[in-house]
């Protein structure tokens, strides 16, 4: 897992630098758990005019590619918390719905109806029609 962070347009002394990276690289890290072989990613913050855009583009194994957008961020760590939320909301929606696919393949096709097939099912079934047709008496009147 490699994760680039470039700076555009962006006026900051080597520590503070050297802060976000590490800050970025801690939050990506635990994105990352959720990825299949993340090969590699790009942050590049960037300060447009009194705006600061945060741009992330992750690729991980086989072809998946996931990027995320922040353009108005108040000042560059919360610029970095929530590209970092928005690409973990991206990468659990994604991966919450491969594992409903496969598991909606998973049984037999079924037509939804409910199966008297095993003989505990046809017991209760049976119990419930004599129920139903057991005669109520009726007060004389």
């Amino acid at each position: 897992m490699k994760l680039e962070v470039s700076f555009r347009n962006v006026e900051l002394t080597e520590k503070e630098r050297d802060a976000l990276k590490l800050r970025a690289r801690r939050k990506f890290e635990k994105v990352a758990r959720y990825l299949k072989d993340p090969n590699e990613a790009a942050l590049t913050l960037t300060a447009v005019r009194h705006t600061r855009v945060a741009d992330l583009q992750v690729k991980a194994s086989g072809d998946q590619f996931f990027g995320a957008k922040v353009d108005d961020a108040a000042d560059w760590v919360s610029a970095i918390d929530a590209i970092m939320n928005k690409l973990a909301r991206t990468v659990r929606r994604r991966k919450e719905r491969q594992r409903d696919r496969s598991q909606a393949h998973a049984g037999p096709p079924g037509d939804g109806f409910l199966r008297a097939d095993t003989p505990d099912i046809v017991e209760d079934l049976e119990d419930e029609f004599q129920l139903w047709t057991e005669e109520v008496p009726r007060p004389n009147p």
